[in-house]
């Protein structure tokens, strides 16, 4: 599965009111896993197309420290691709 696909399937099950814990169980993950491809809806779009090529924990990292400093986070990427 793609990683866009991988974060649709979880965030239908956390609204359709599975918590993170059961997910992640249920799908043999550890709860950090499932917590970051539940943040891919929340993430801007440049950050989800960087899916694509990057790993869901390089992302999700990316994303944190986008929400503190965007406009570098933003820079960085267009600068490296």
């Amino acid at each position: 599965l793609k990683p866009s696909e991988i974060a649709r399937f979880v965030t239908a099950r956390l609204e359709a009111g599975e918590k993170q814990t059961e997910v992640a169980r249920r799908l043999g993950k550890p709860r950090d896993w499932v917590s970051r491809y539940a943040a891919v809806p929340k993430m801007p779009t440049f950050l989800q197309e960087k899916l694509a090529t990057s790993s869901i924990r390089a992302v999700y990292e990316l994303y944190q420290a986008w929400r503190q400093e965007p406009s570098d986070v933003e820079r960085a990427v267009e600068e490296h691709g």
